[in-house]
């Protein structure tokens, strides 16, 4: 992920730079999905994206820092700043599952930090959009079954390739809170 600047406007942007293999491709198309119908204030916002030969460039809101550097700069916050912090992920996390999307990868270096303190979920390649899949209606049932995410915040049942669901976000909430 690159920071640009538009040279017209002057504002800033991240921009997700993707080789595509076909791997790559599936979860590209996935997170431009997702991130192209949510709209919420601790979700980073999408603003386009463009298909070139051998890559695509998925163009964001730029946030200037993530919960991981916030931890690594200056350690655990005080508790008010915990459970401000808490309640936005959980918020964010809501947002998504009433959305019938699960995230798959919740953890530190995948939550952004605004300047003034506004959490943004970000990175949604690993993310299931069970609106655009068969399996939506029976969701948290059903899960998913692909093994996908990070193996420290995944889910027992998510490492083994079982069937999962919403929960494995509940599970890598705990653990990033943690």
């Amino acid at each position: 992920v690159y920071r640009t600047l538009n040279s017209l406007t002057g504002c800033l942007y991240a921009v997700k730079k993707v080789h595509l293999c076909e791997a790559d491709e599936q979860e590209c198309k996935t997170e431009i999905n997702i991130l192209s119908k949510i709209s919420h204030d601790n979700i980073v916002h999408y603003v386009e994206h463009y298909h070139l030969a051998e890559e695509t460039l998925i163009f964001m809101e730029y946030v200037p820092g993530t919960l991981k550097k916030f931890y690594k700069d200056f350690g655990p916050p005080p508790l008010e700043t915990f459970l401000y912090f808490s309640k936005q992920l959980i918020i964010a996390l809501d947002y998504l599952h009433e959305h019938k999307i699960m995230h798959k990868d919740l953890k530190c270096a995948n939550i952004l930090l605004t300047n003034k303190g506004v959490l943004k979920l970000s990175d949604f390649g690993c993310s299931k959009d069970f609106e655009r899949t068969m399996s939506f209606l029976n969701y948290q049932a059903e899960g998913s079954k692909t093994q996908k995410g990070t193996p420290h915040w995944m889910a027992p049942e998510s490492i083994i390739d079982a069937i999962y669901n919403v929960k494995t976000d509940i599970w890598g909430l705990g653990c990033t809170l943690l």
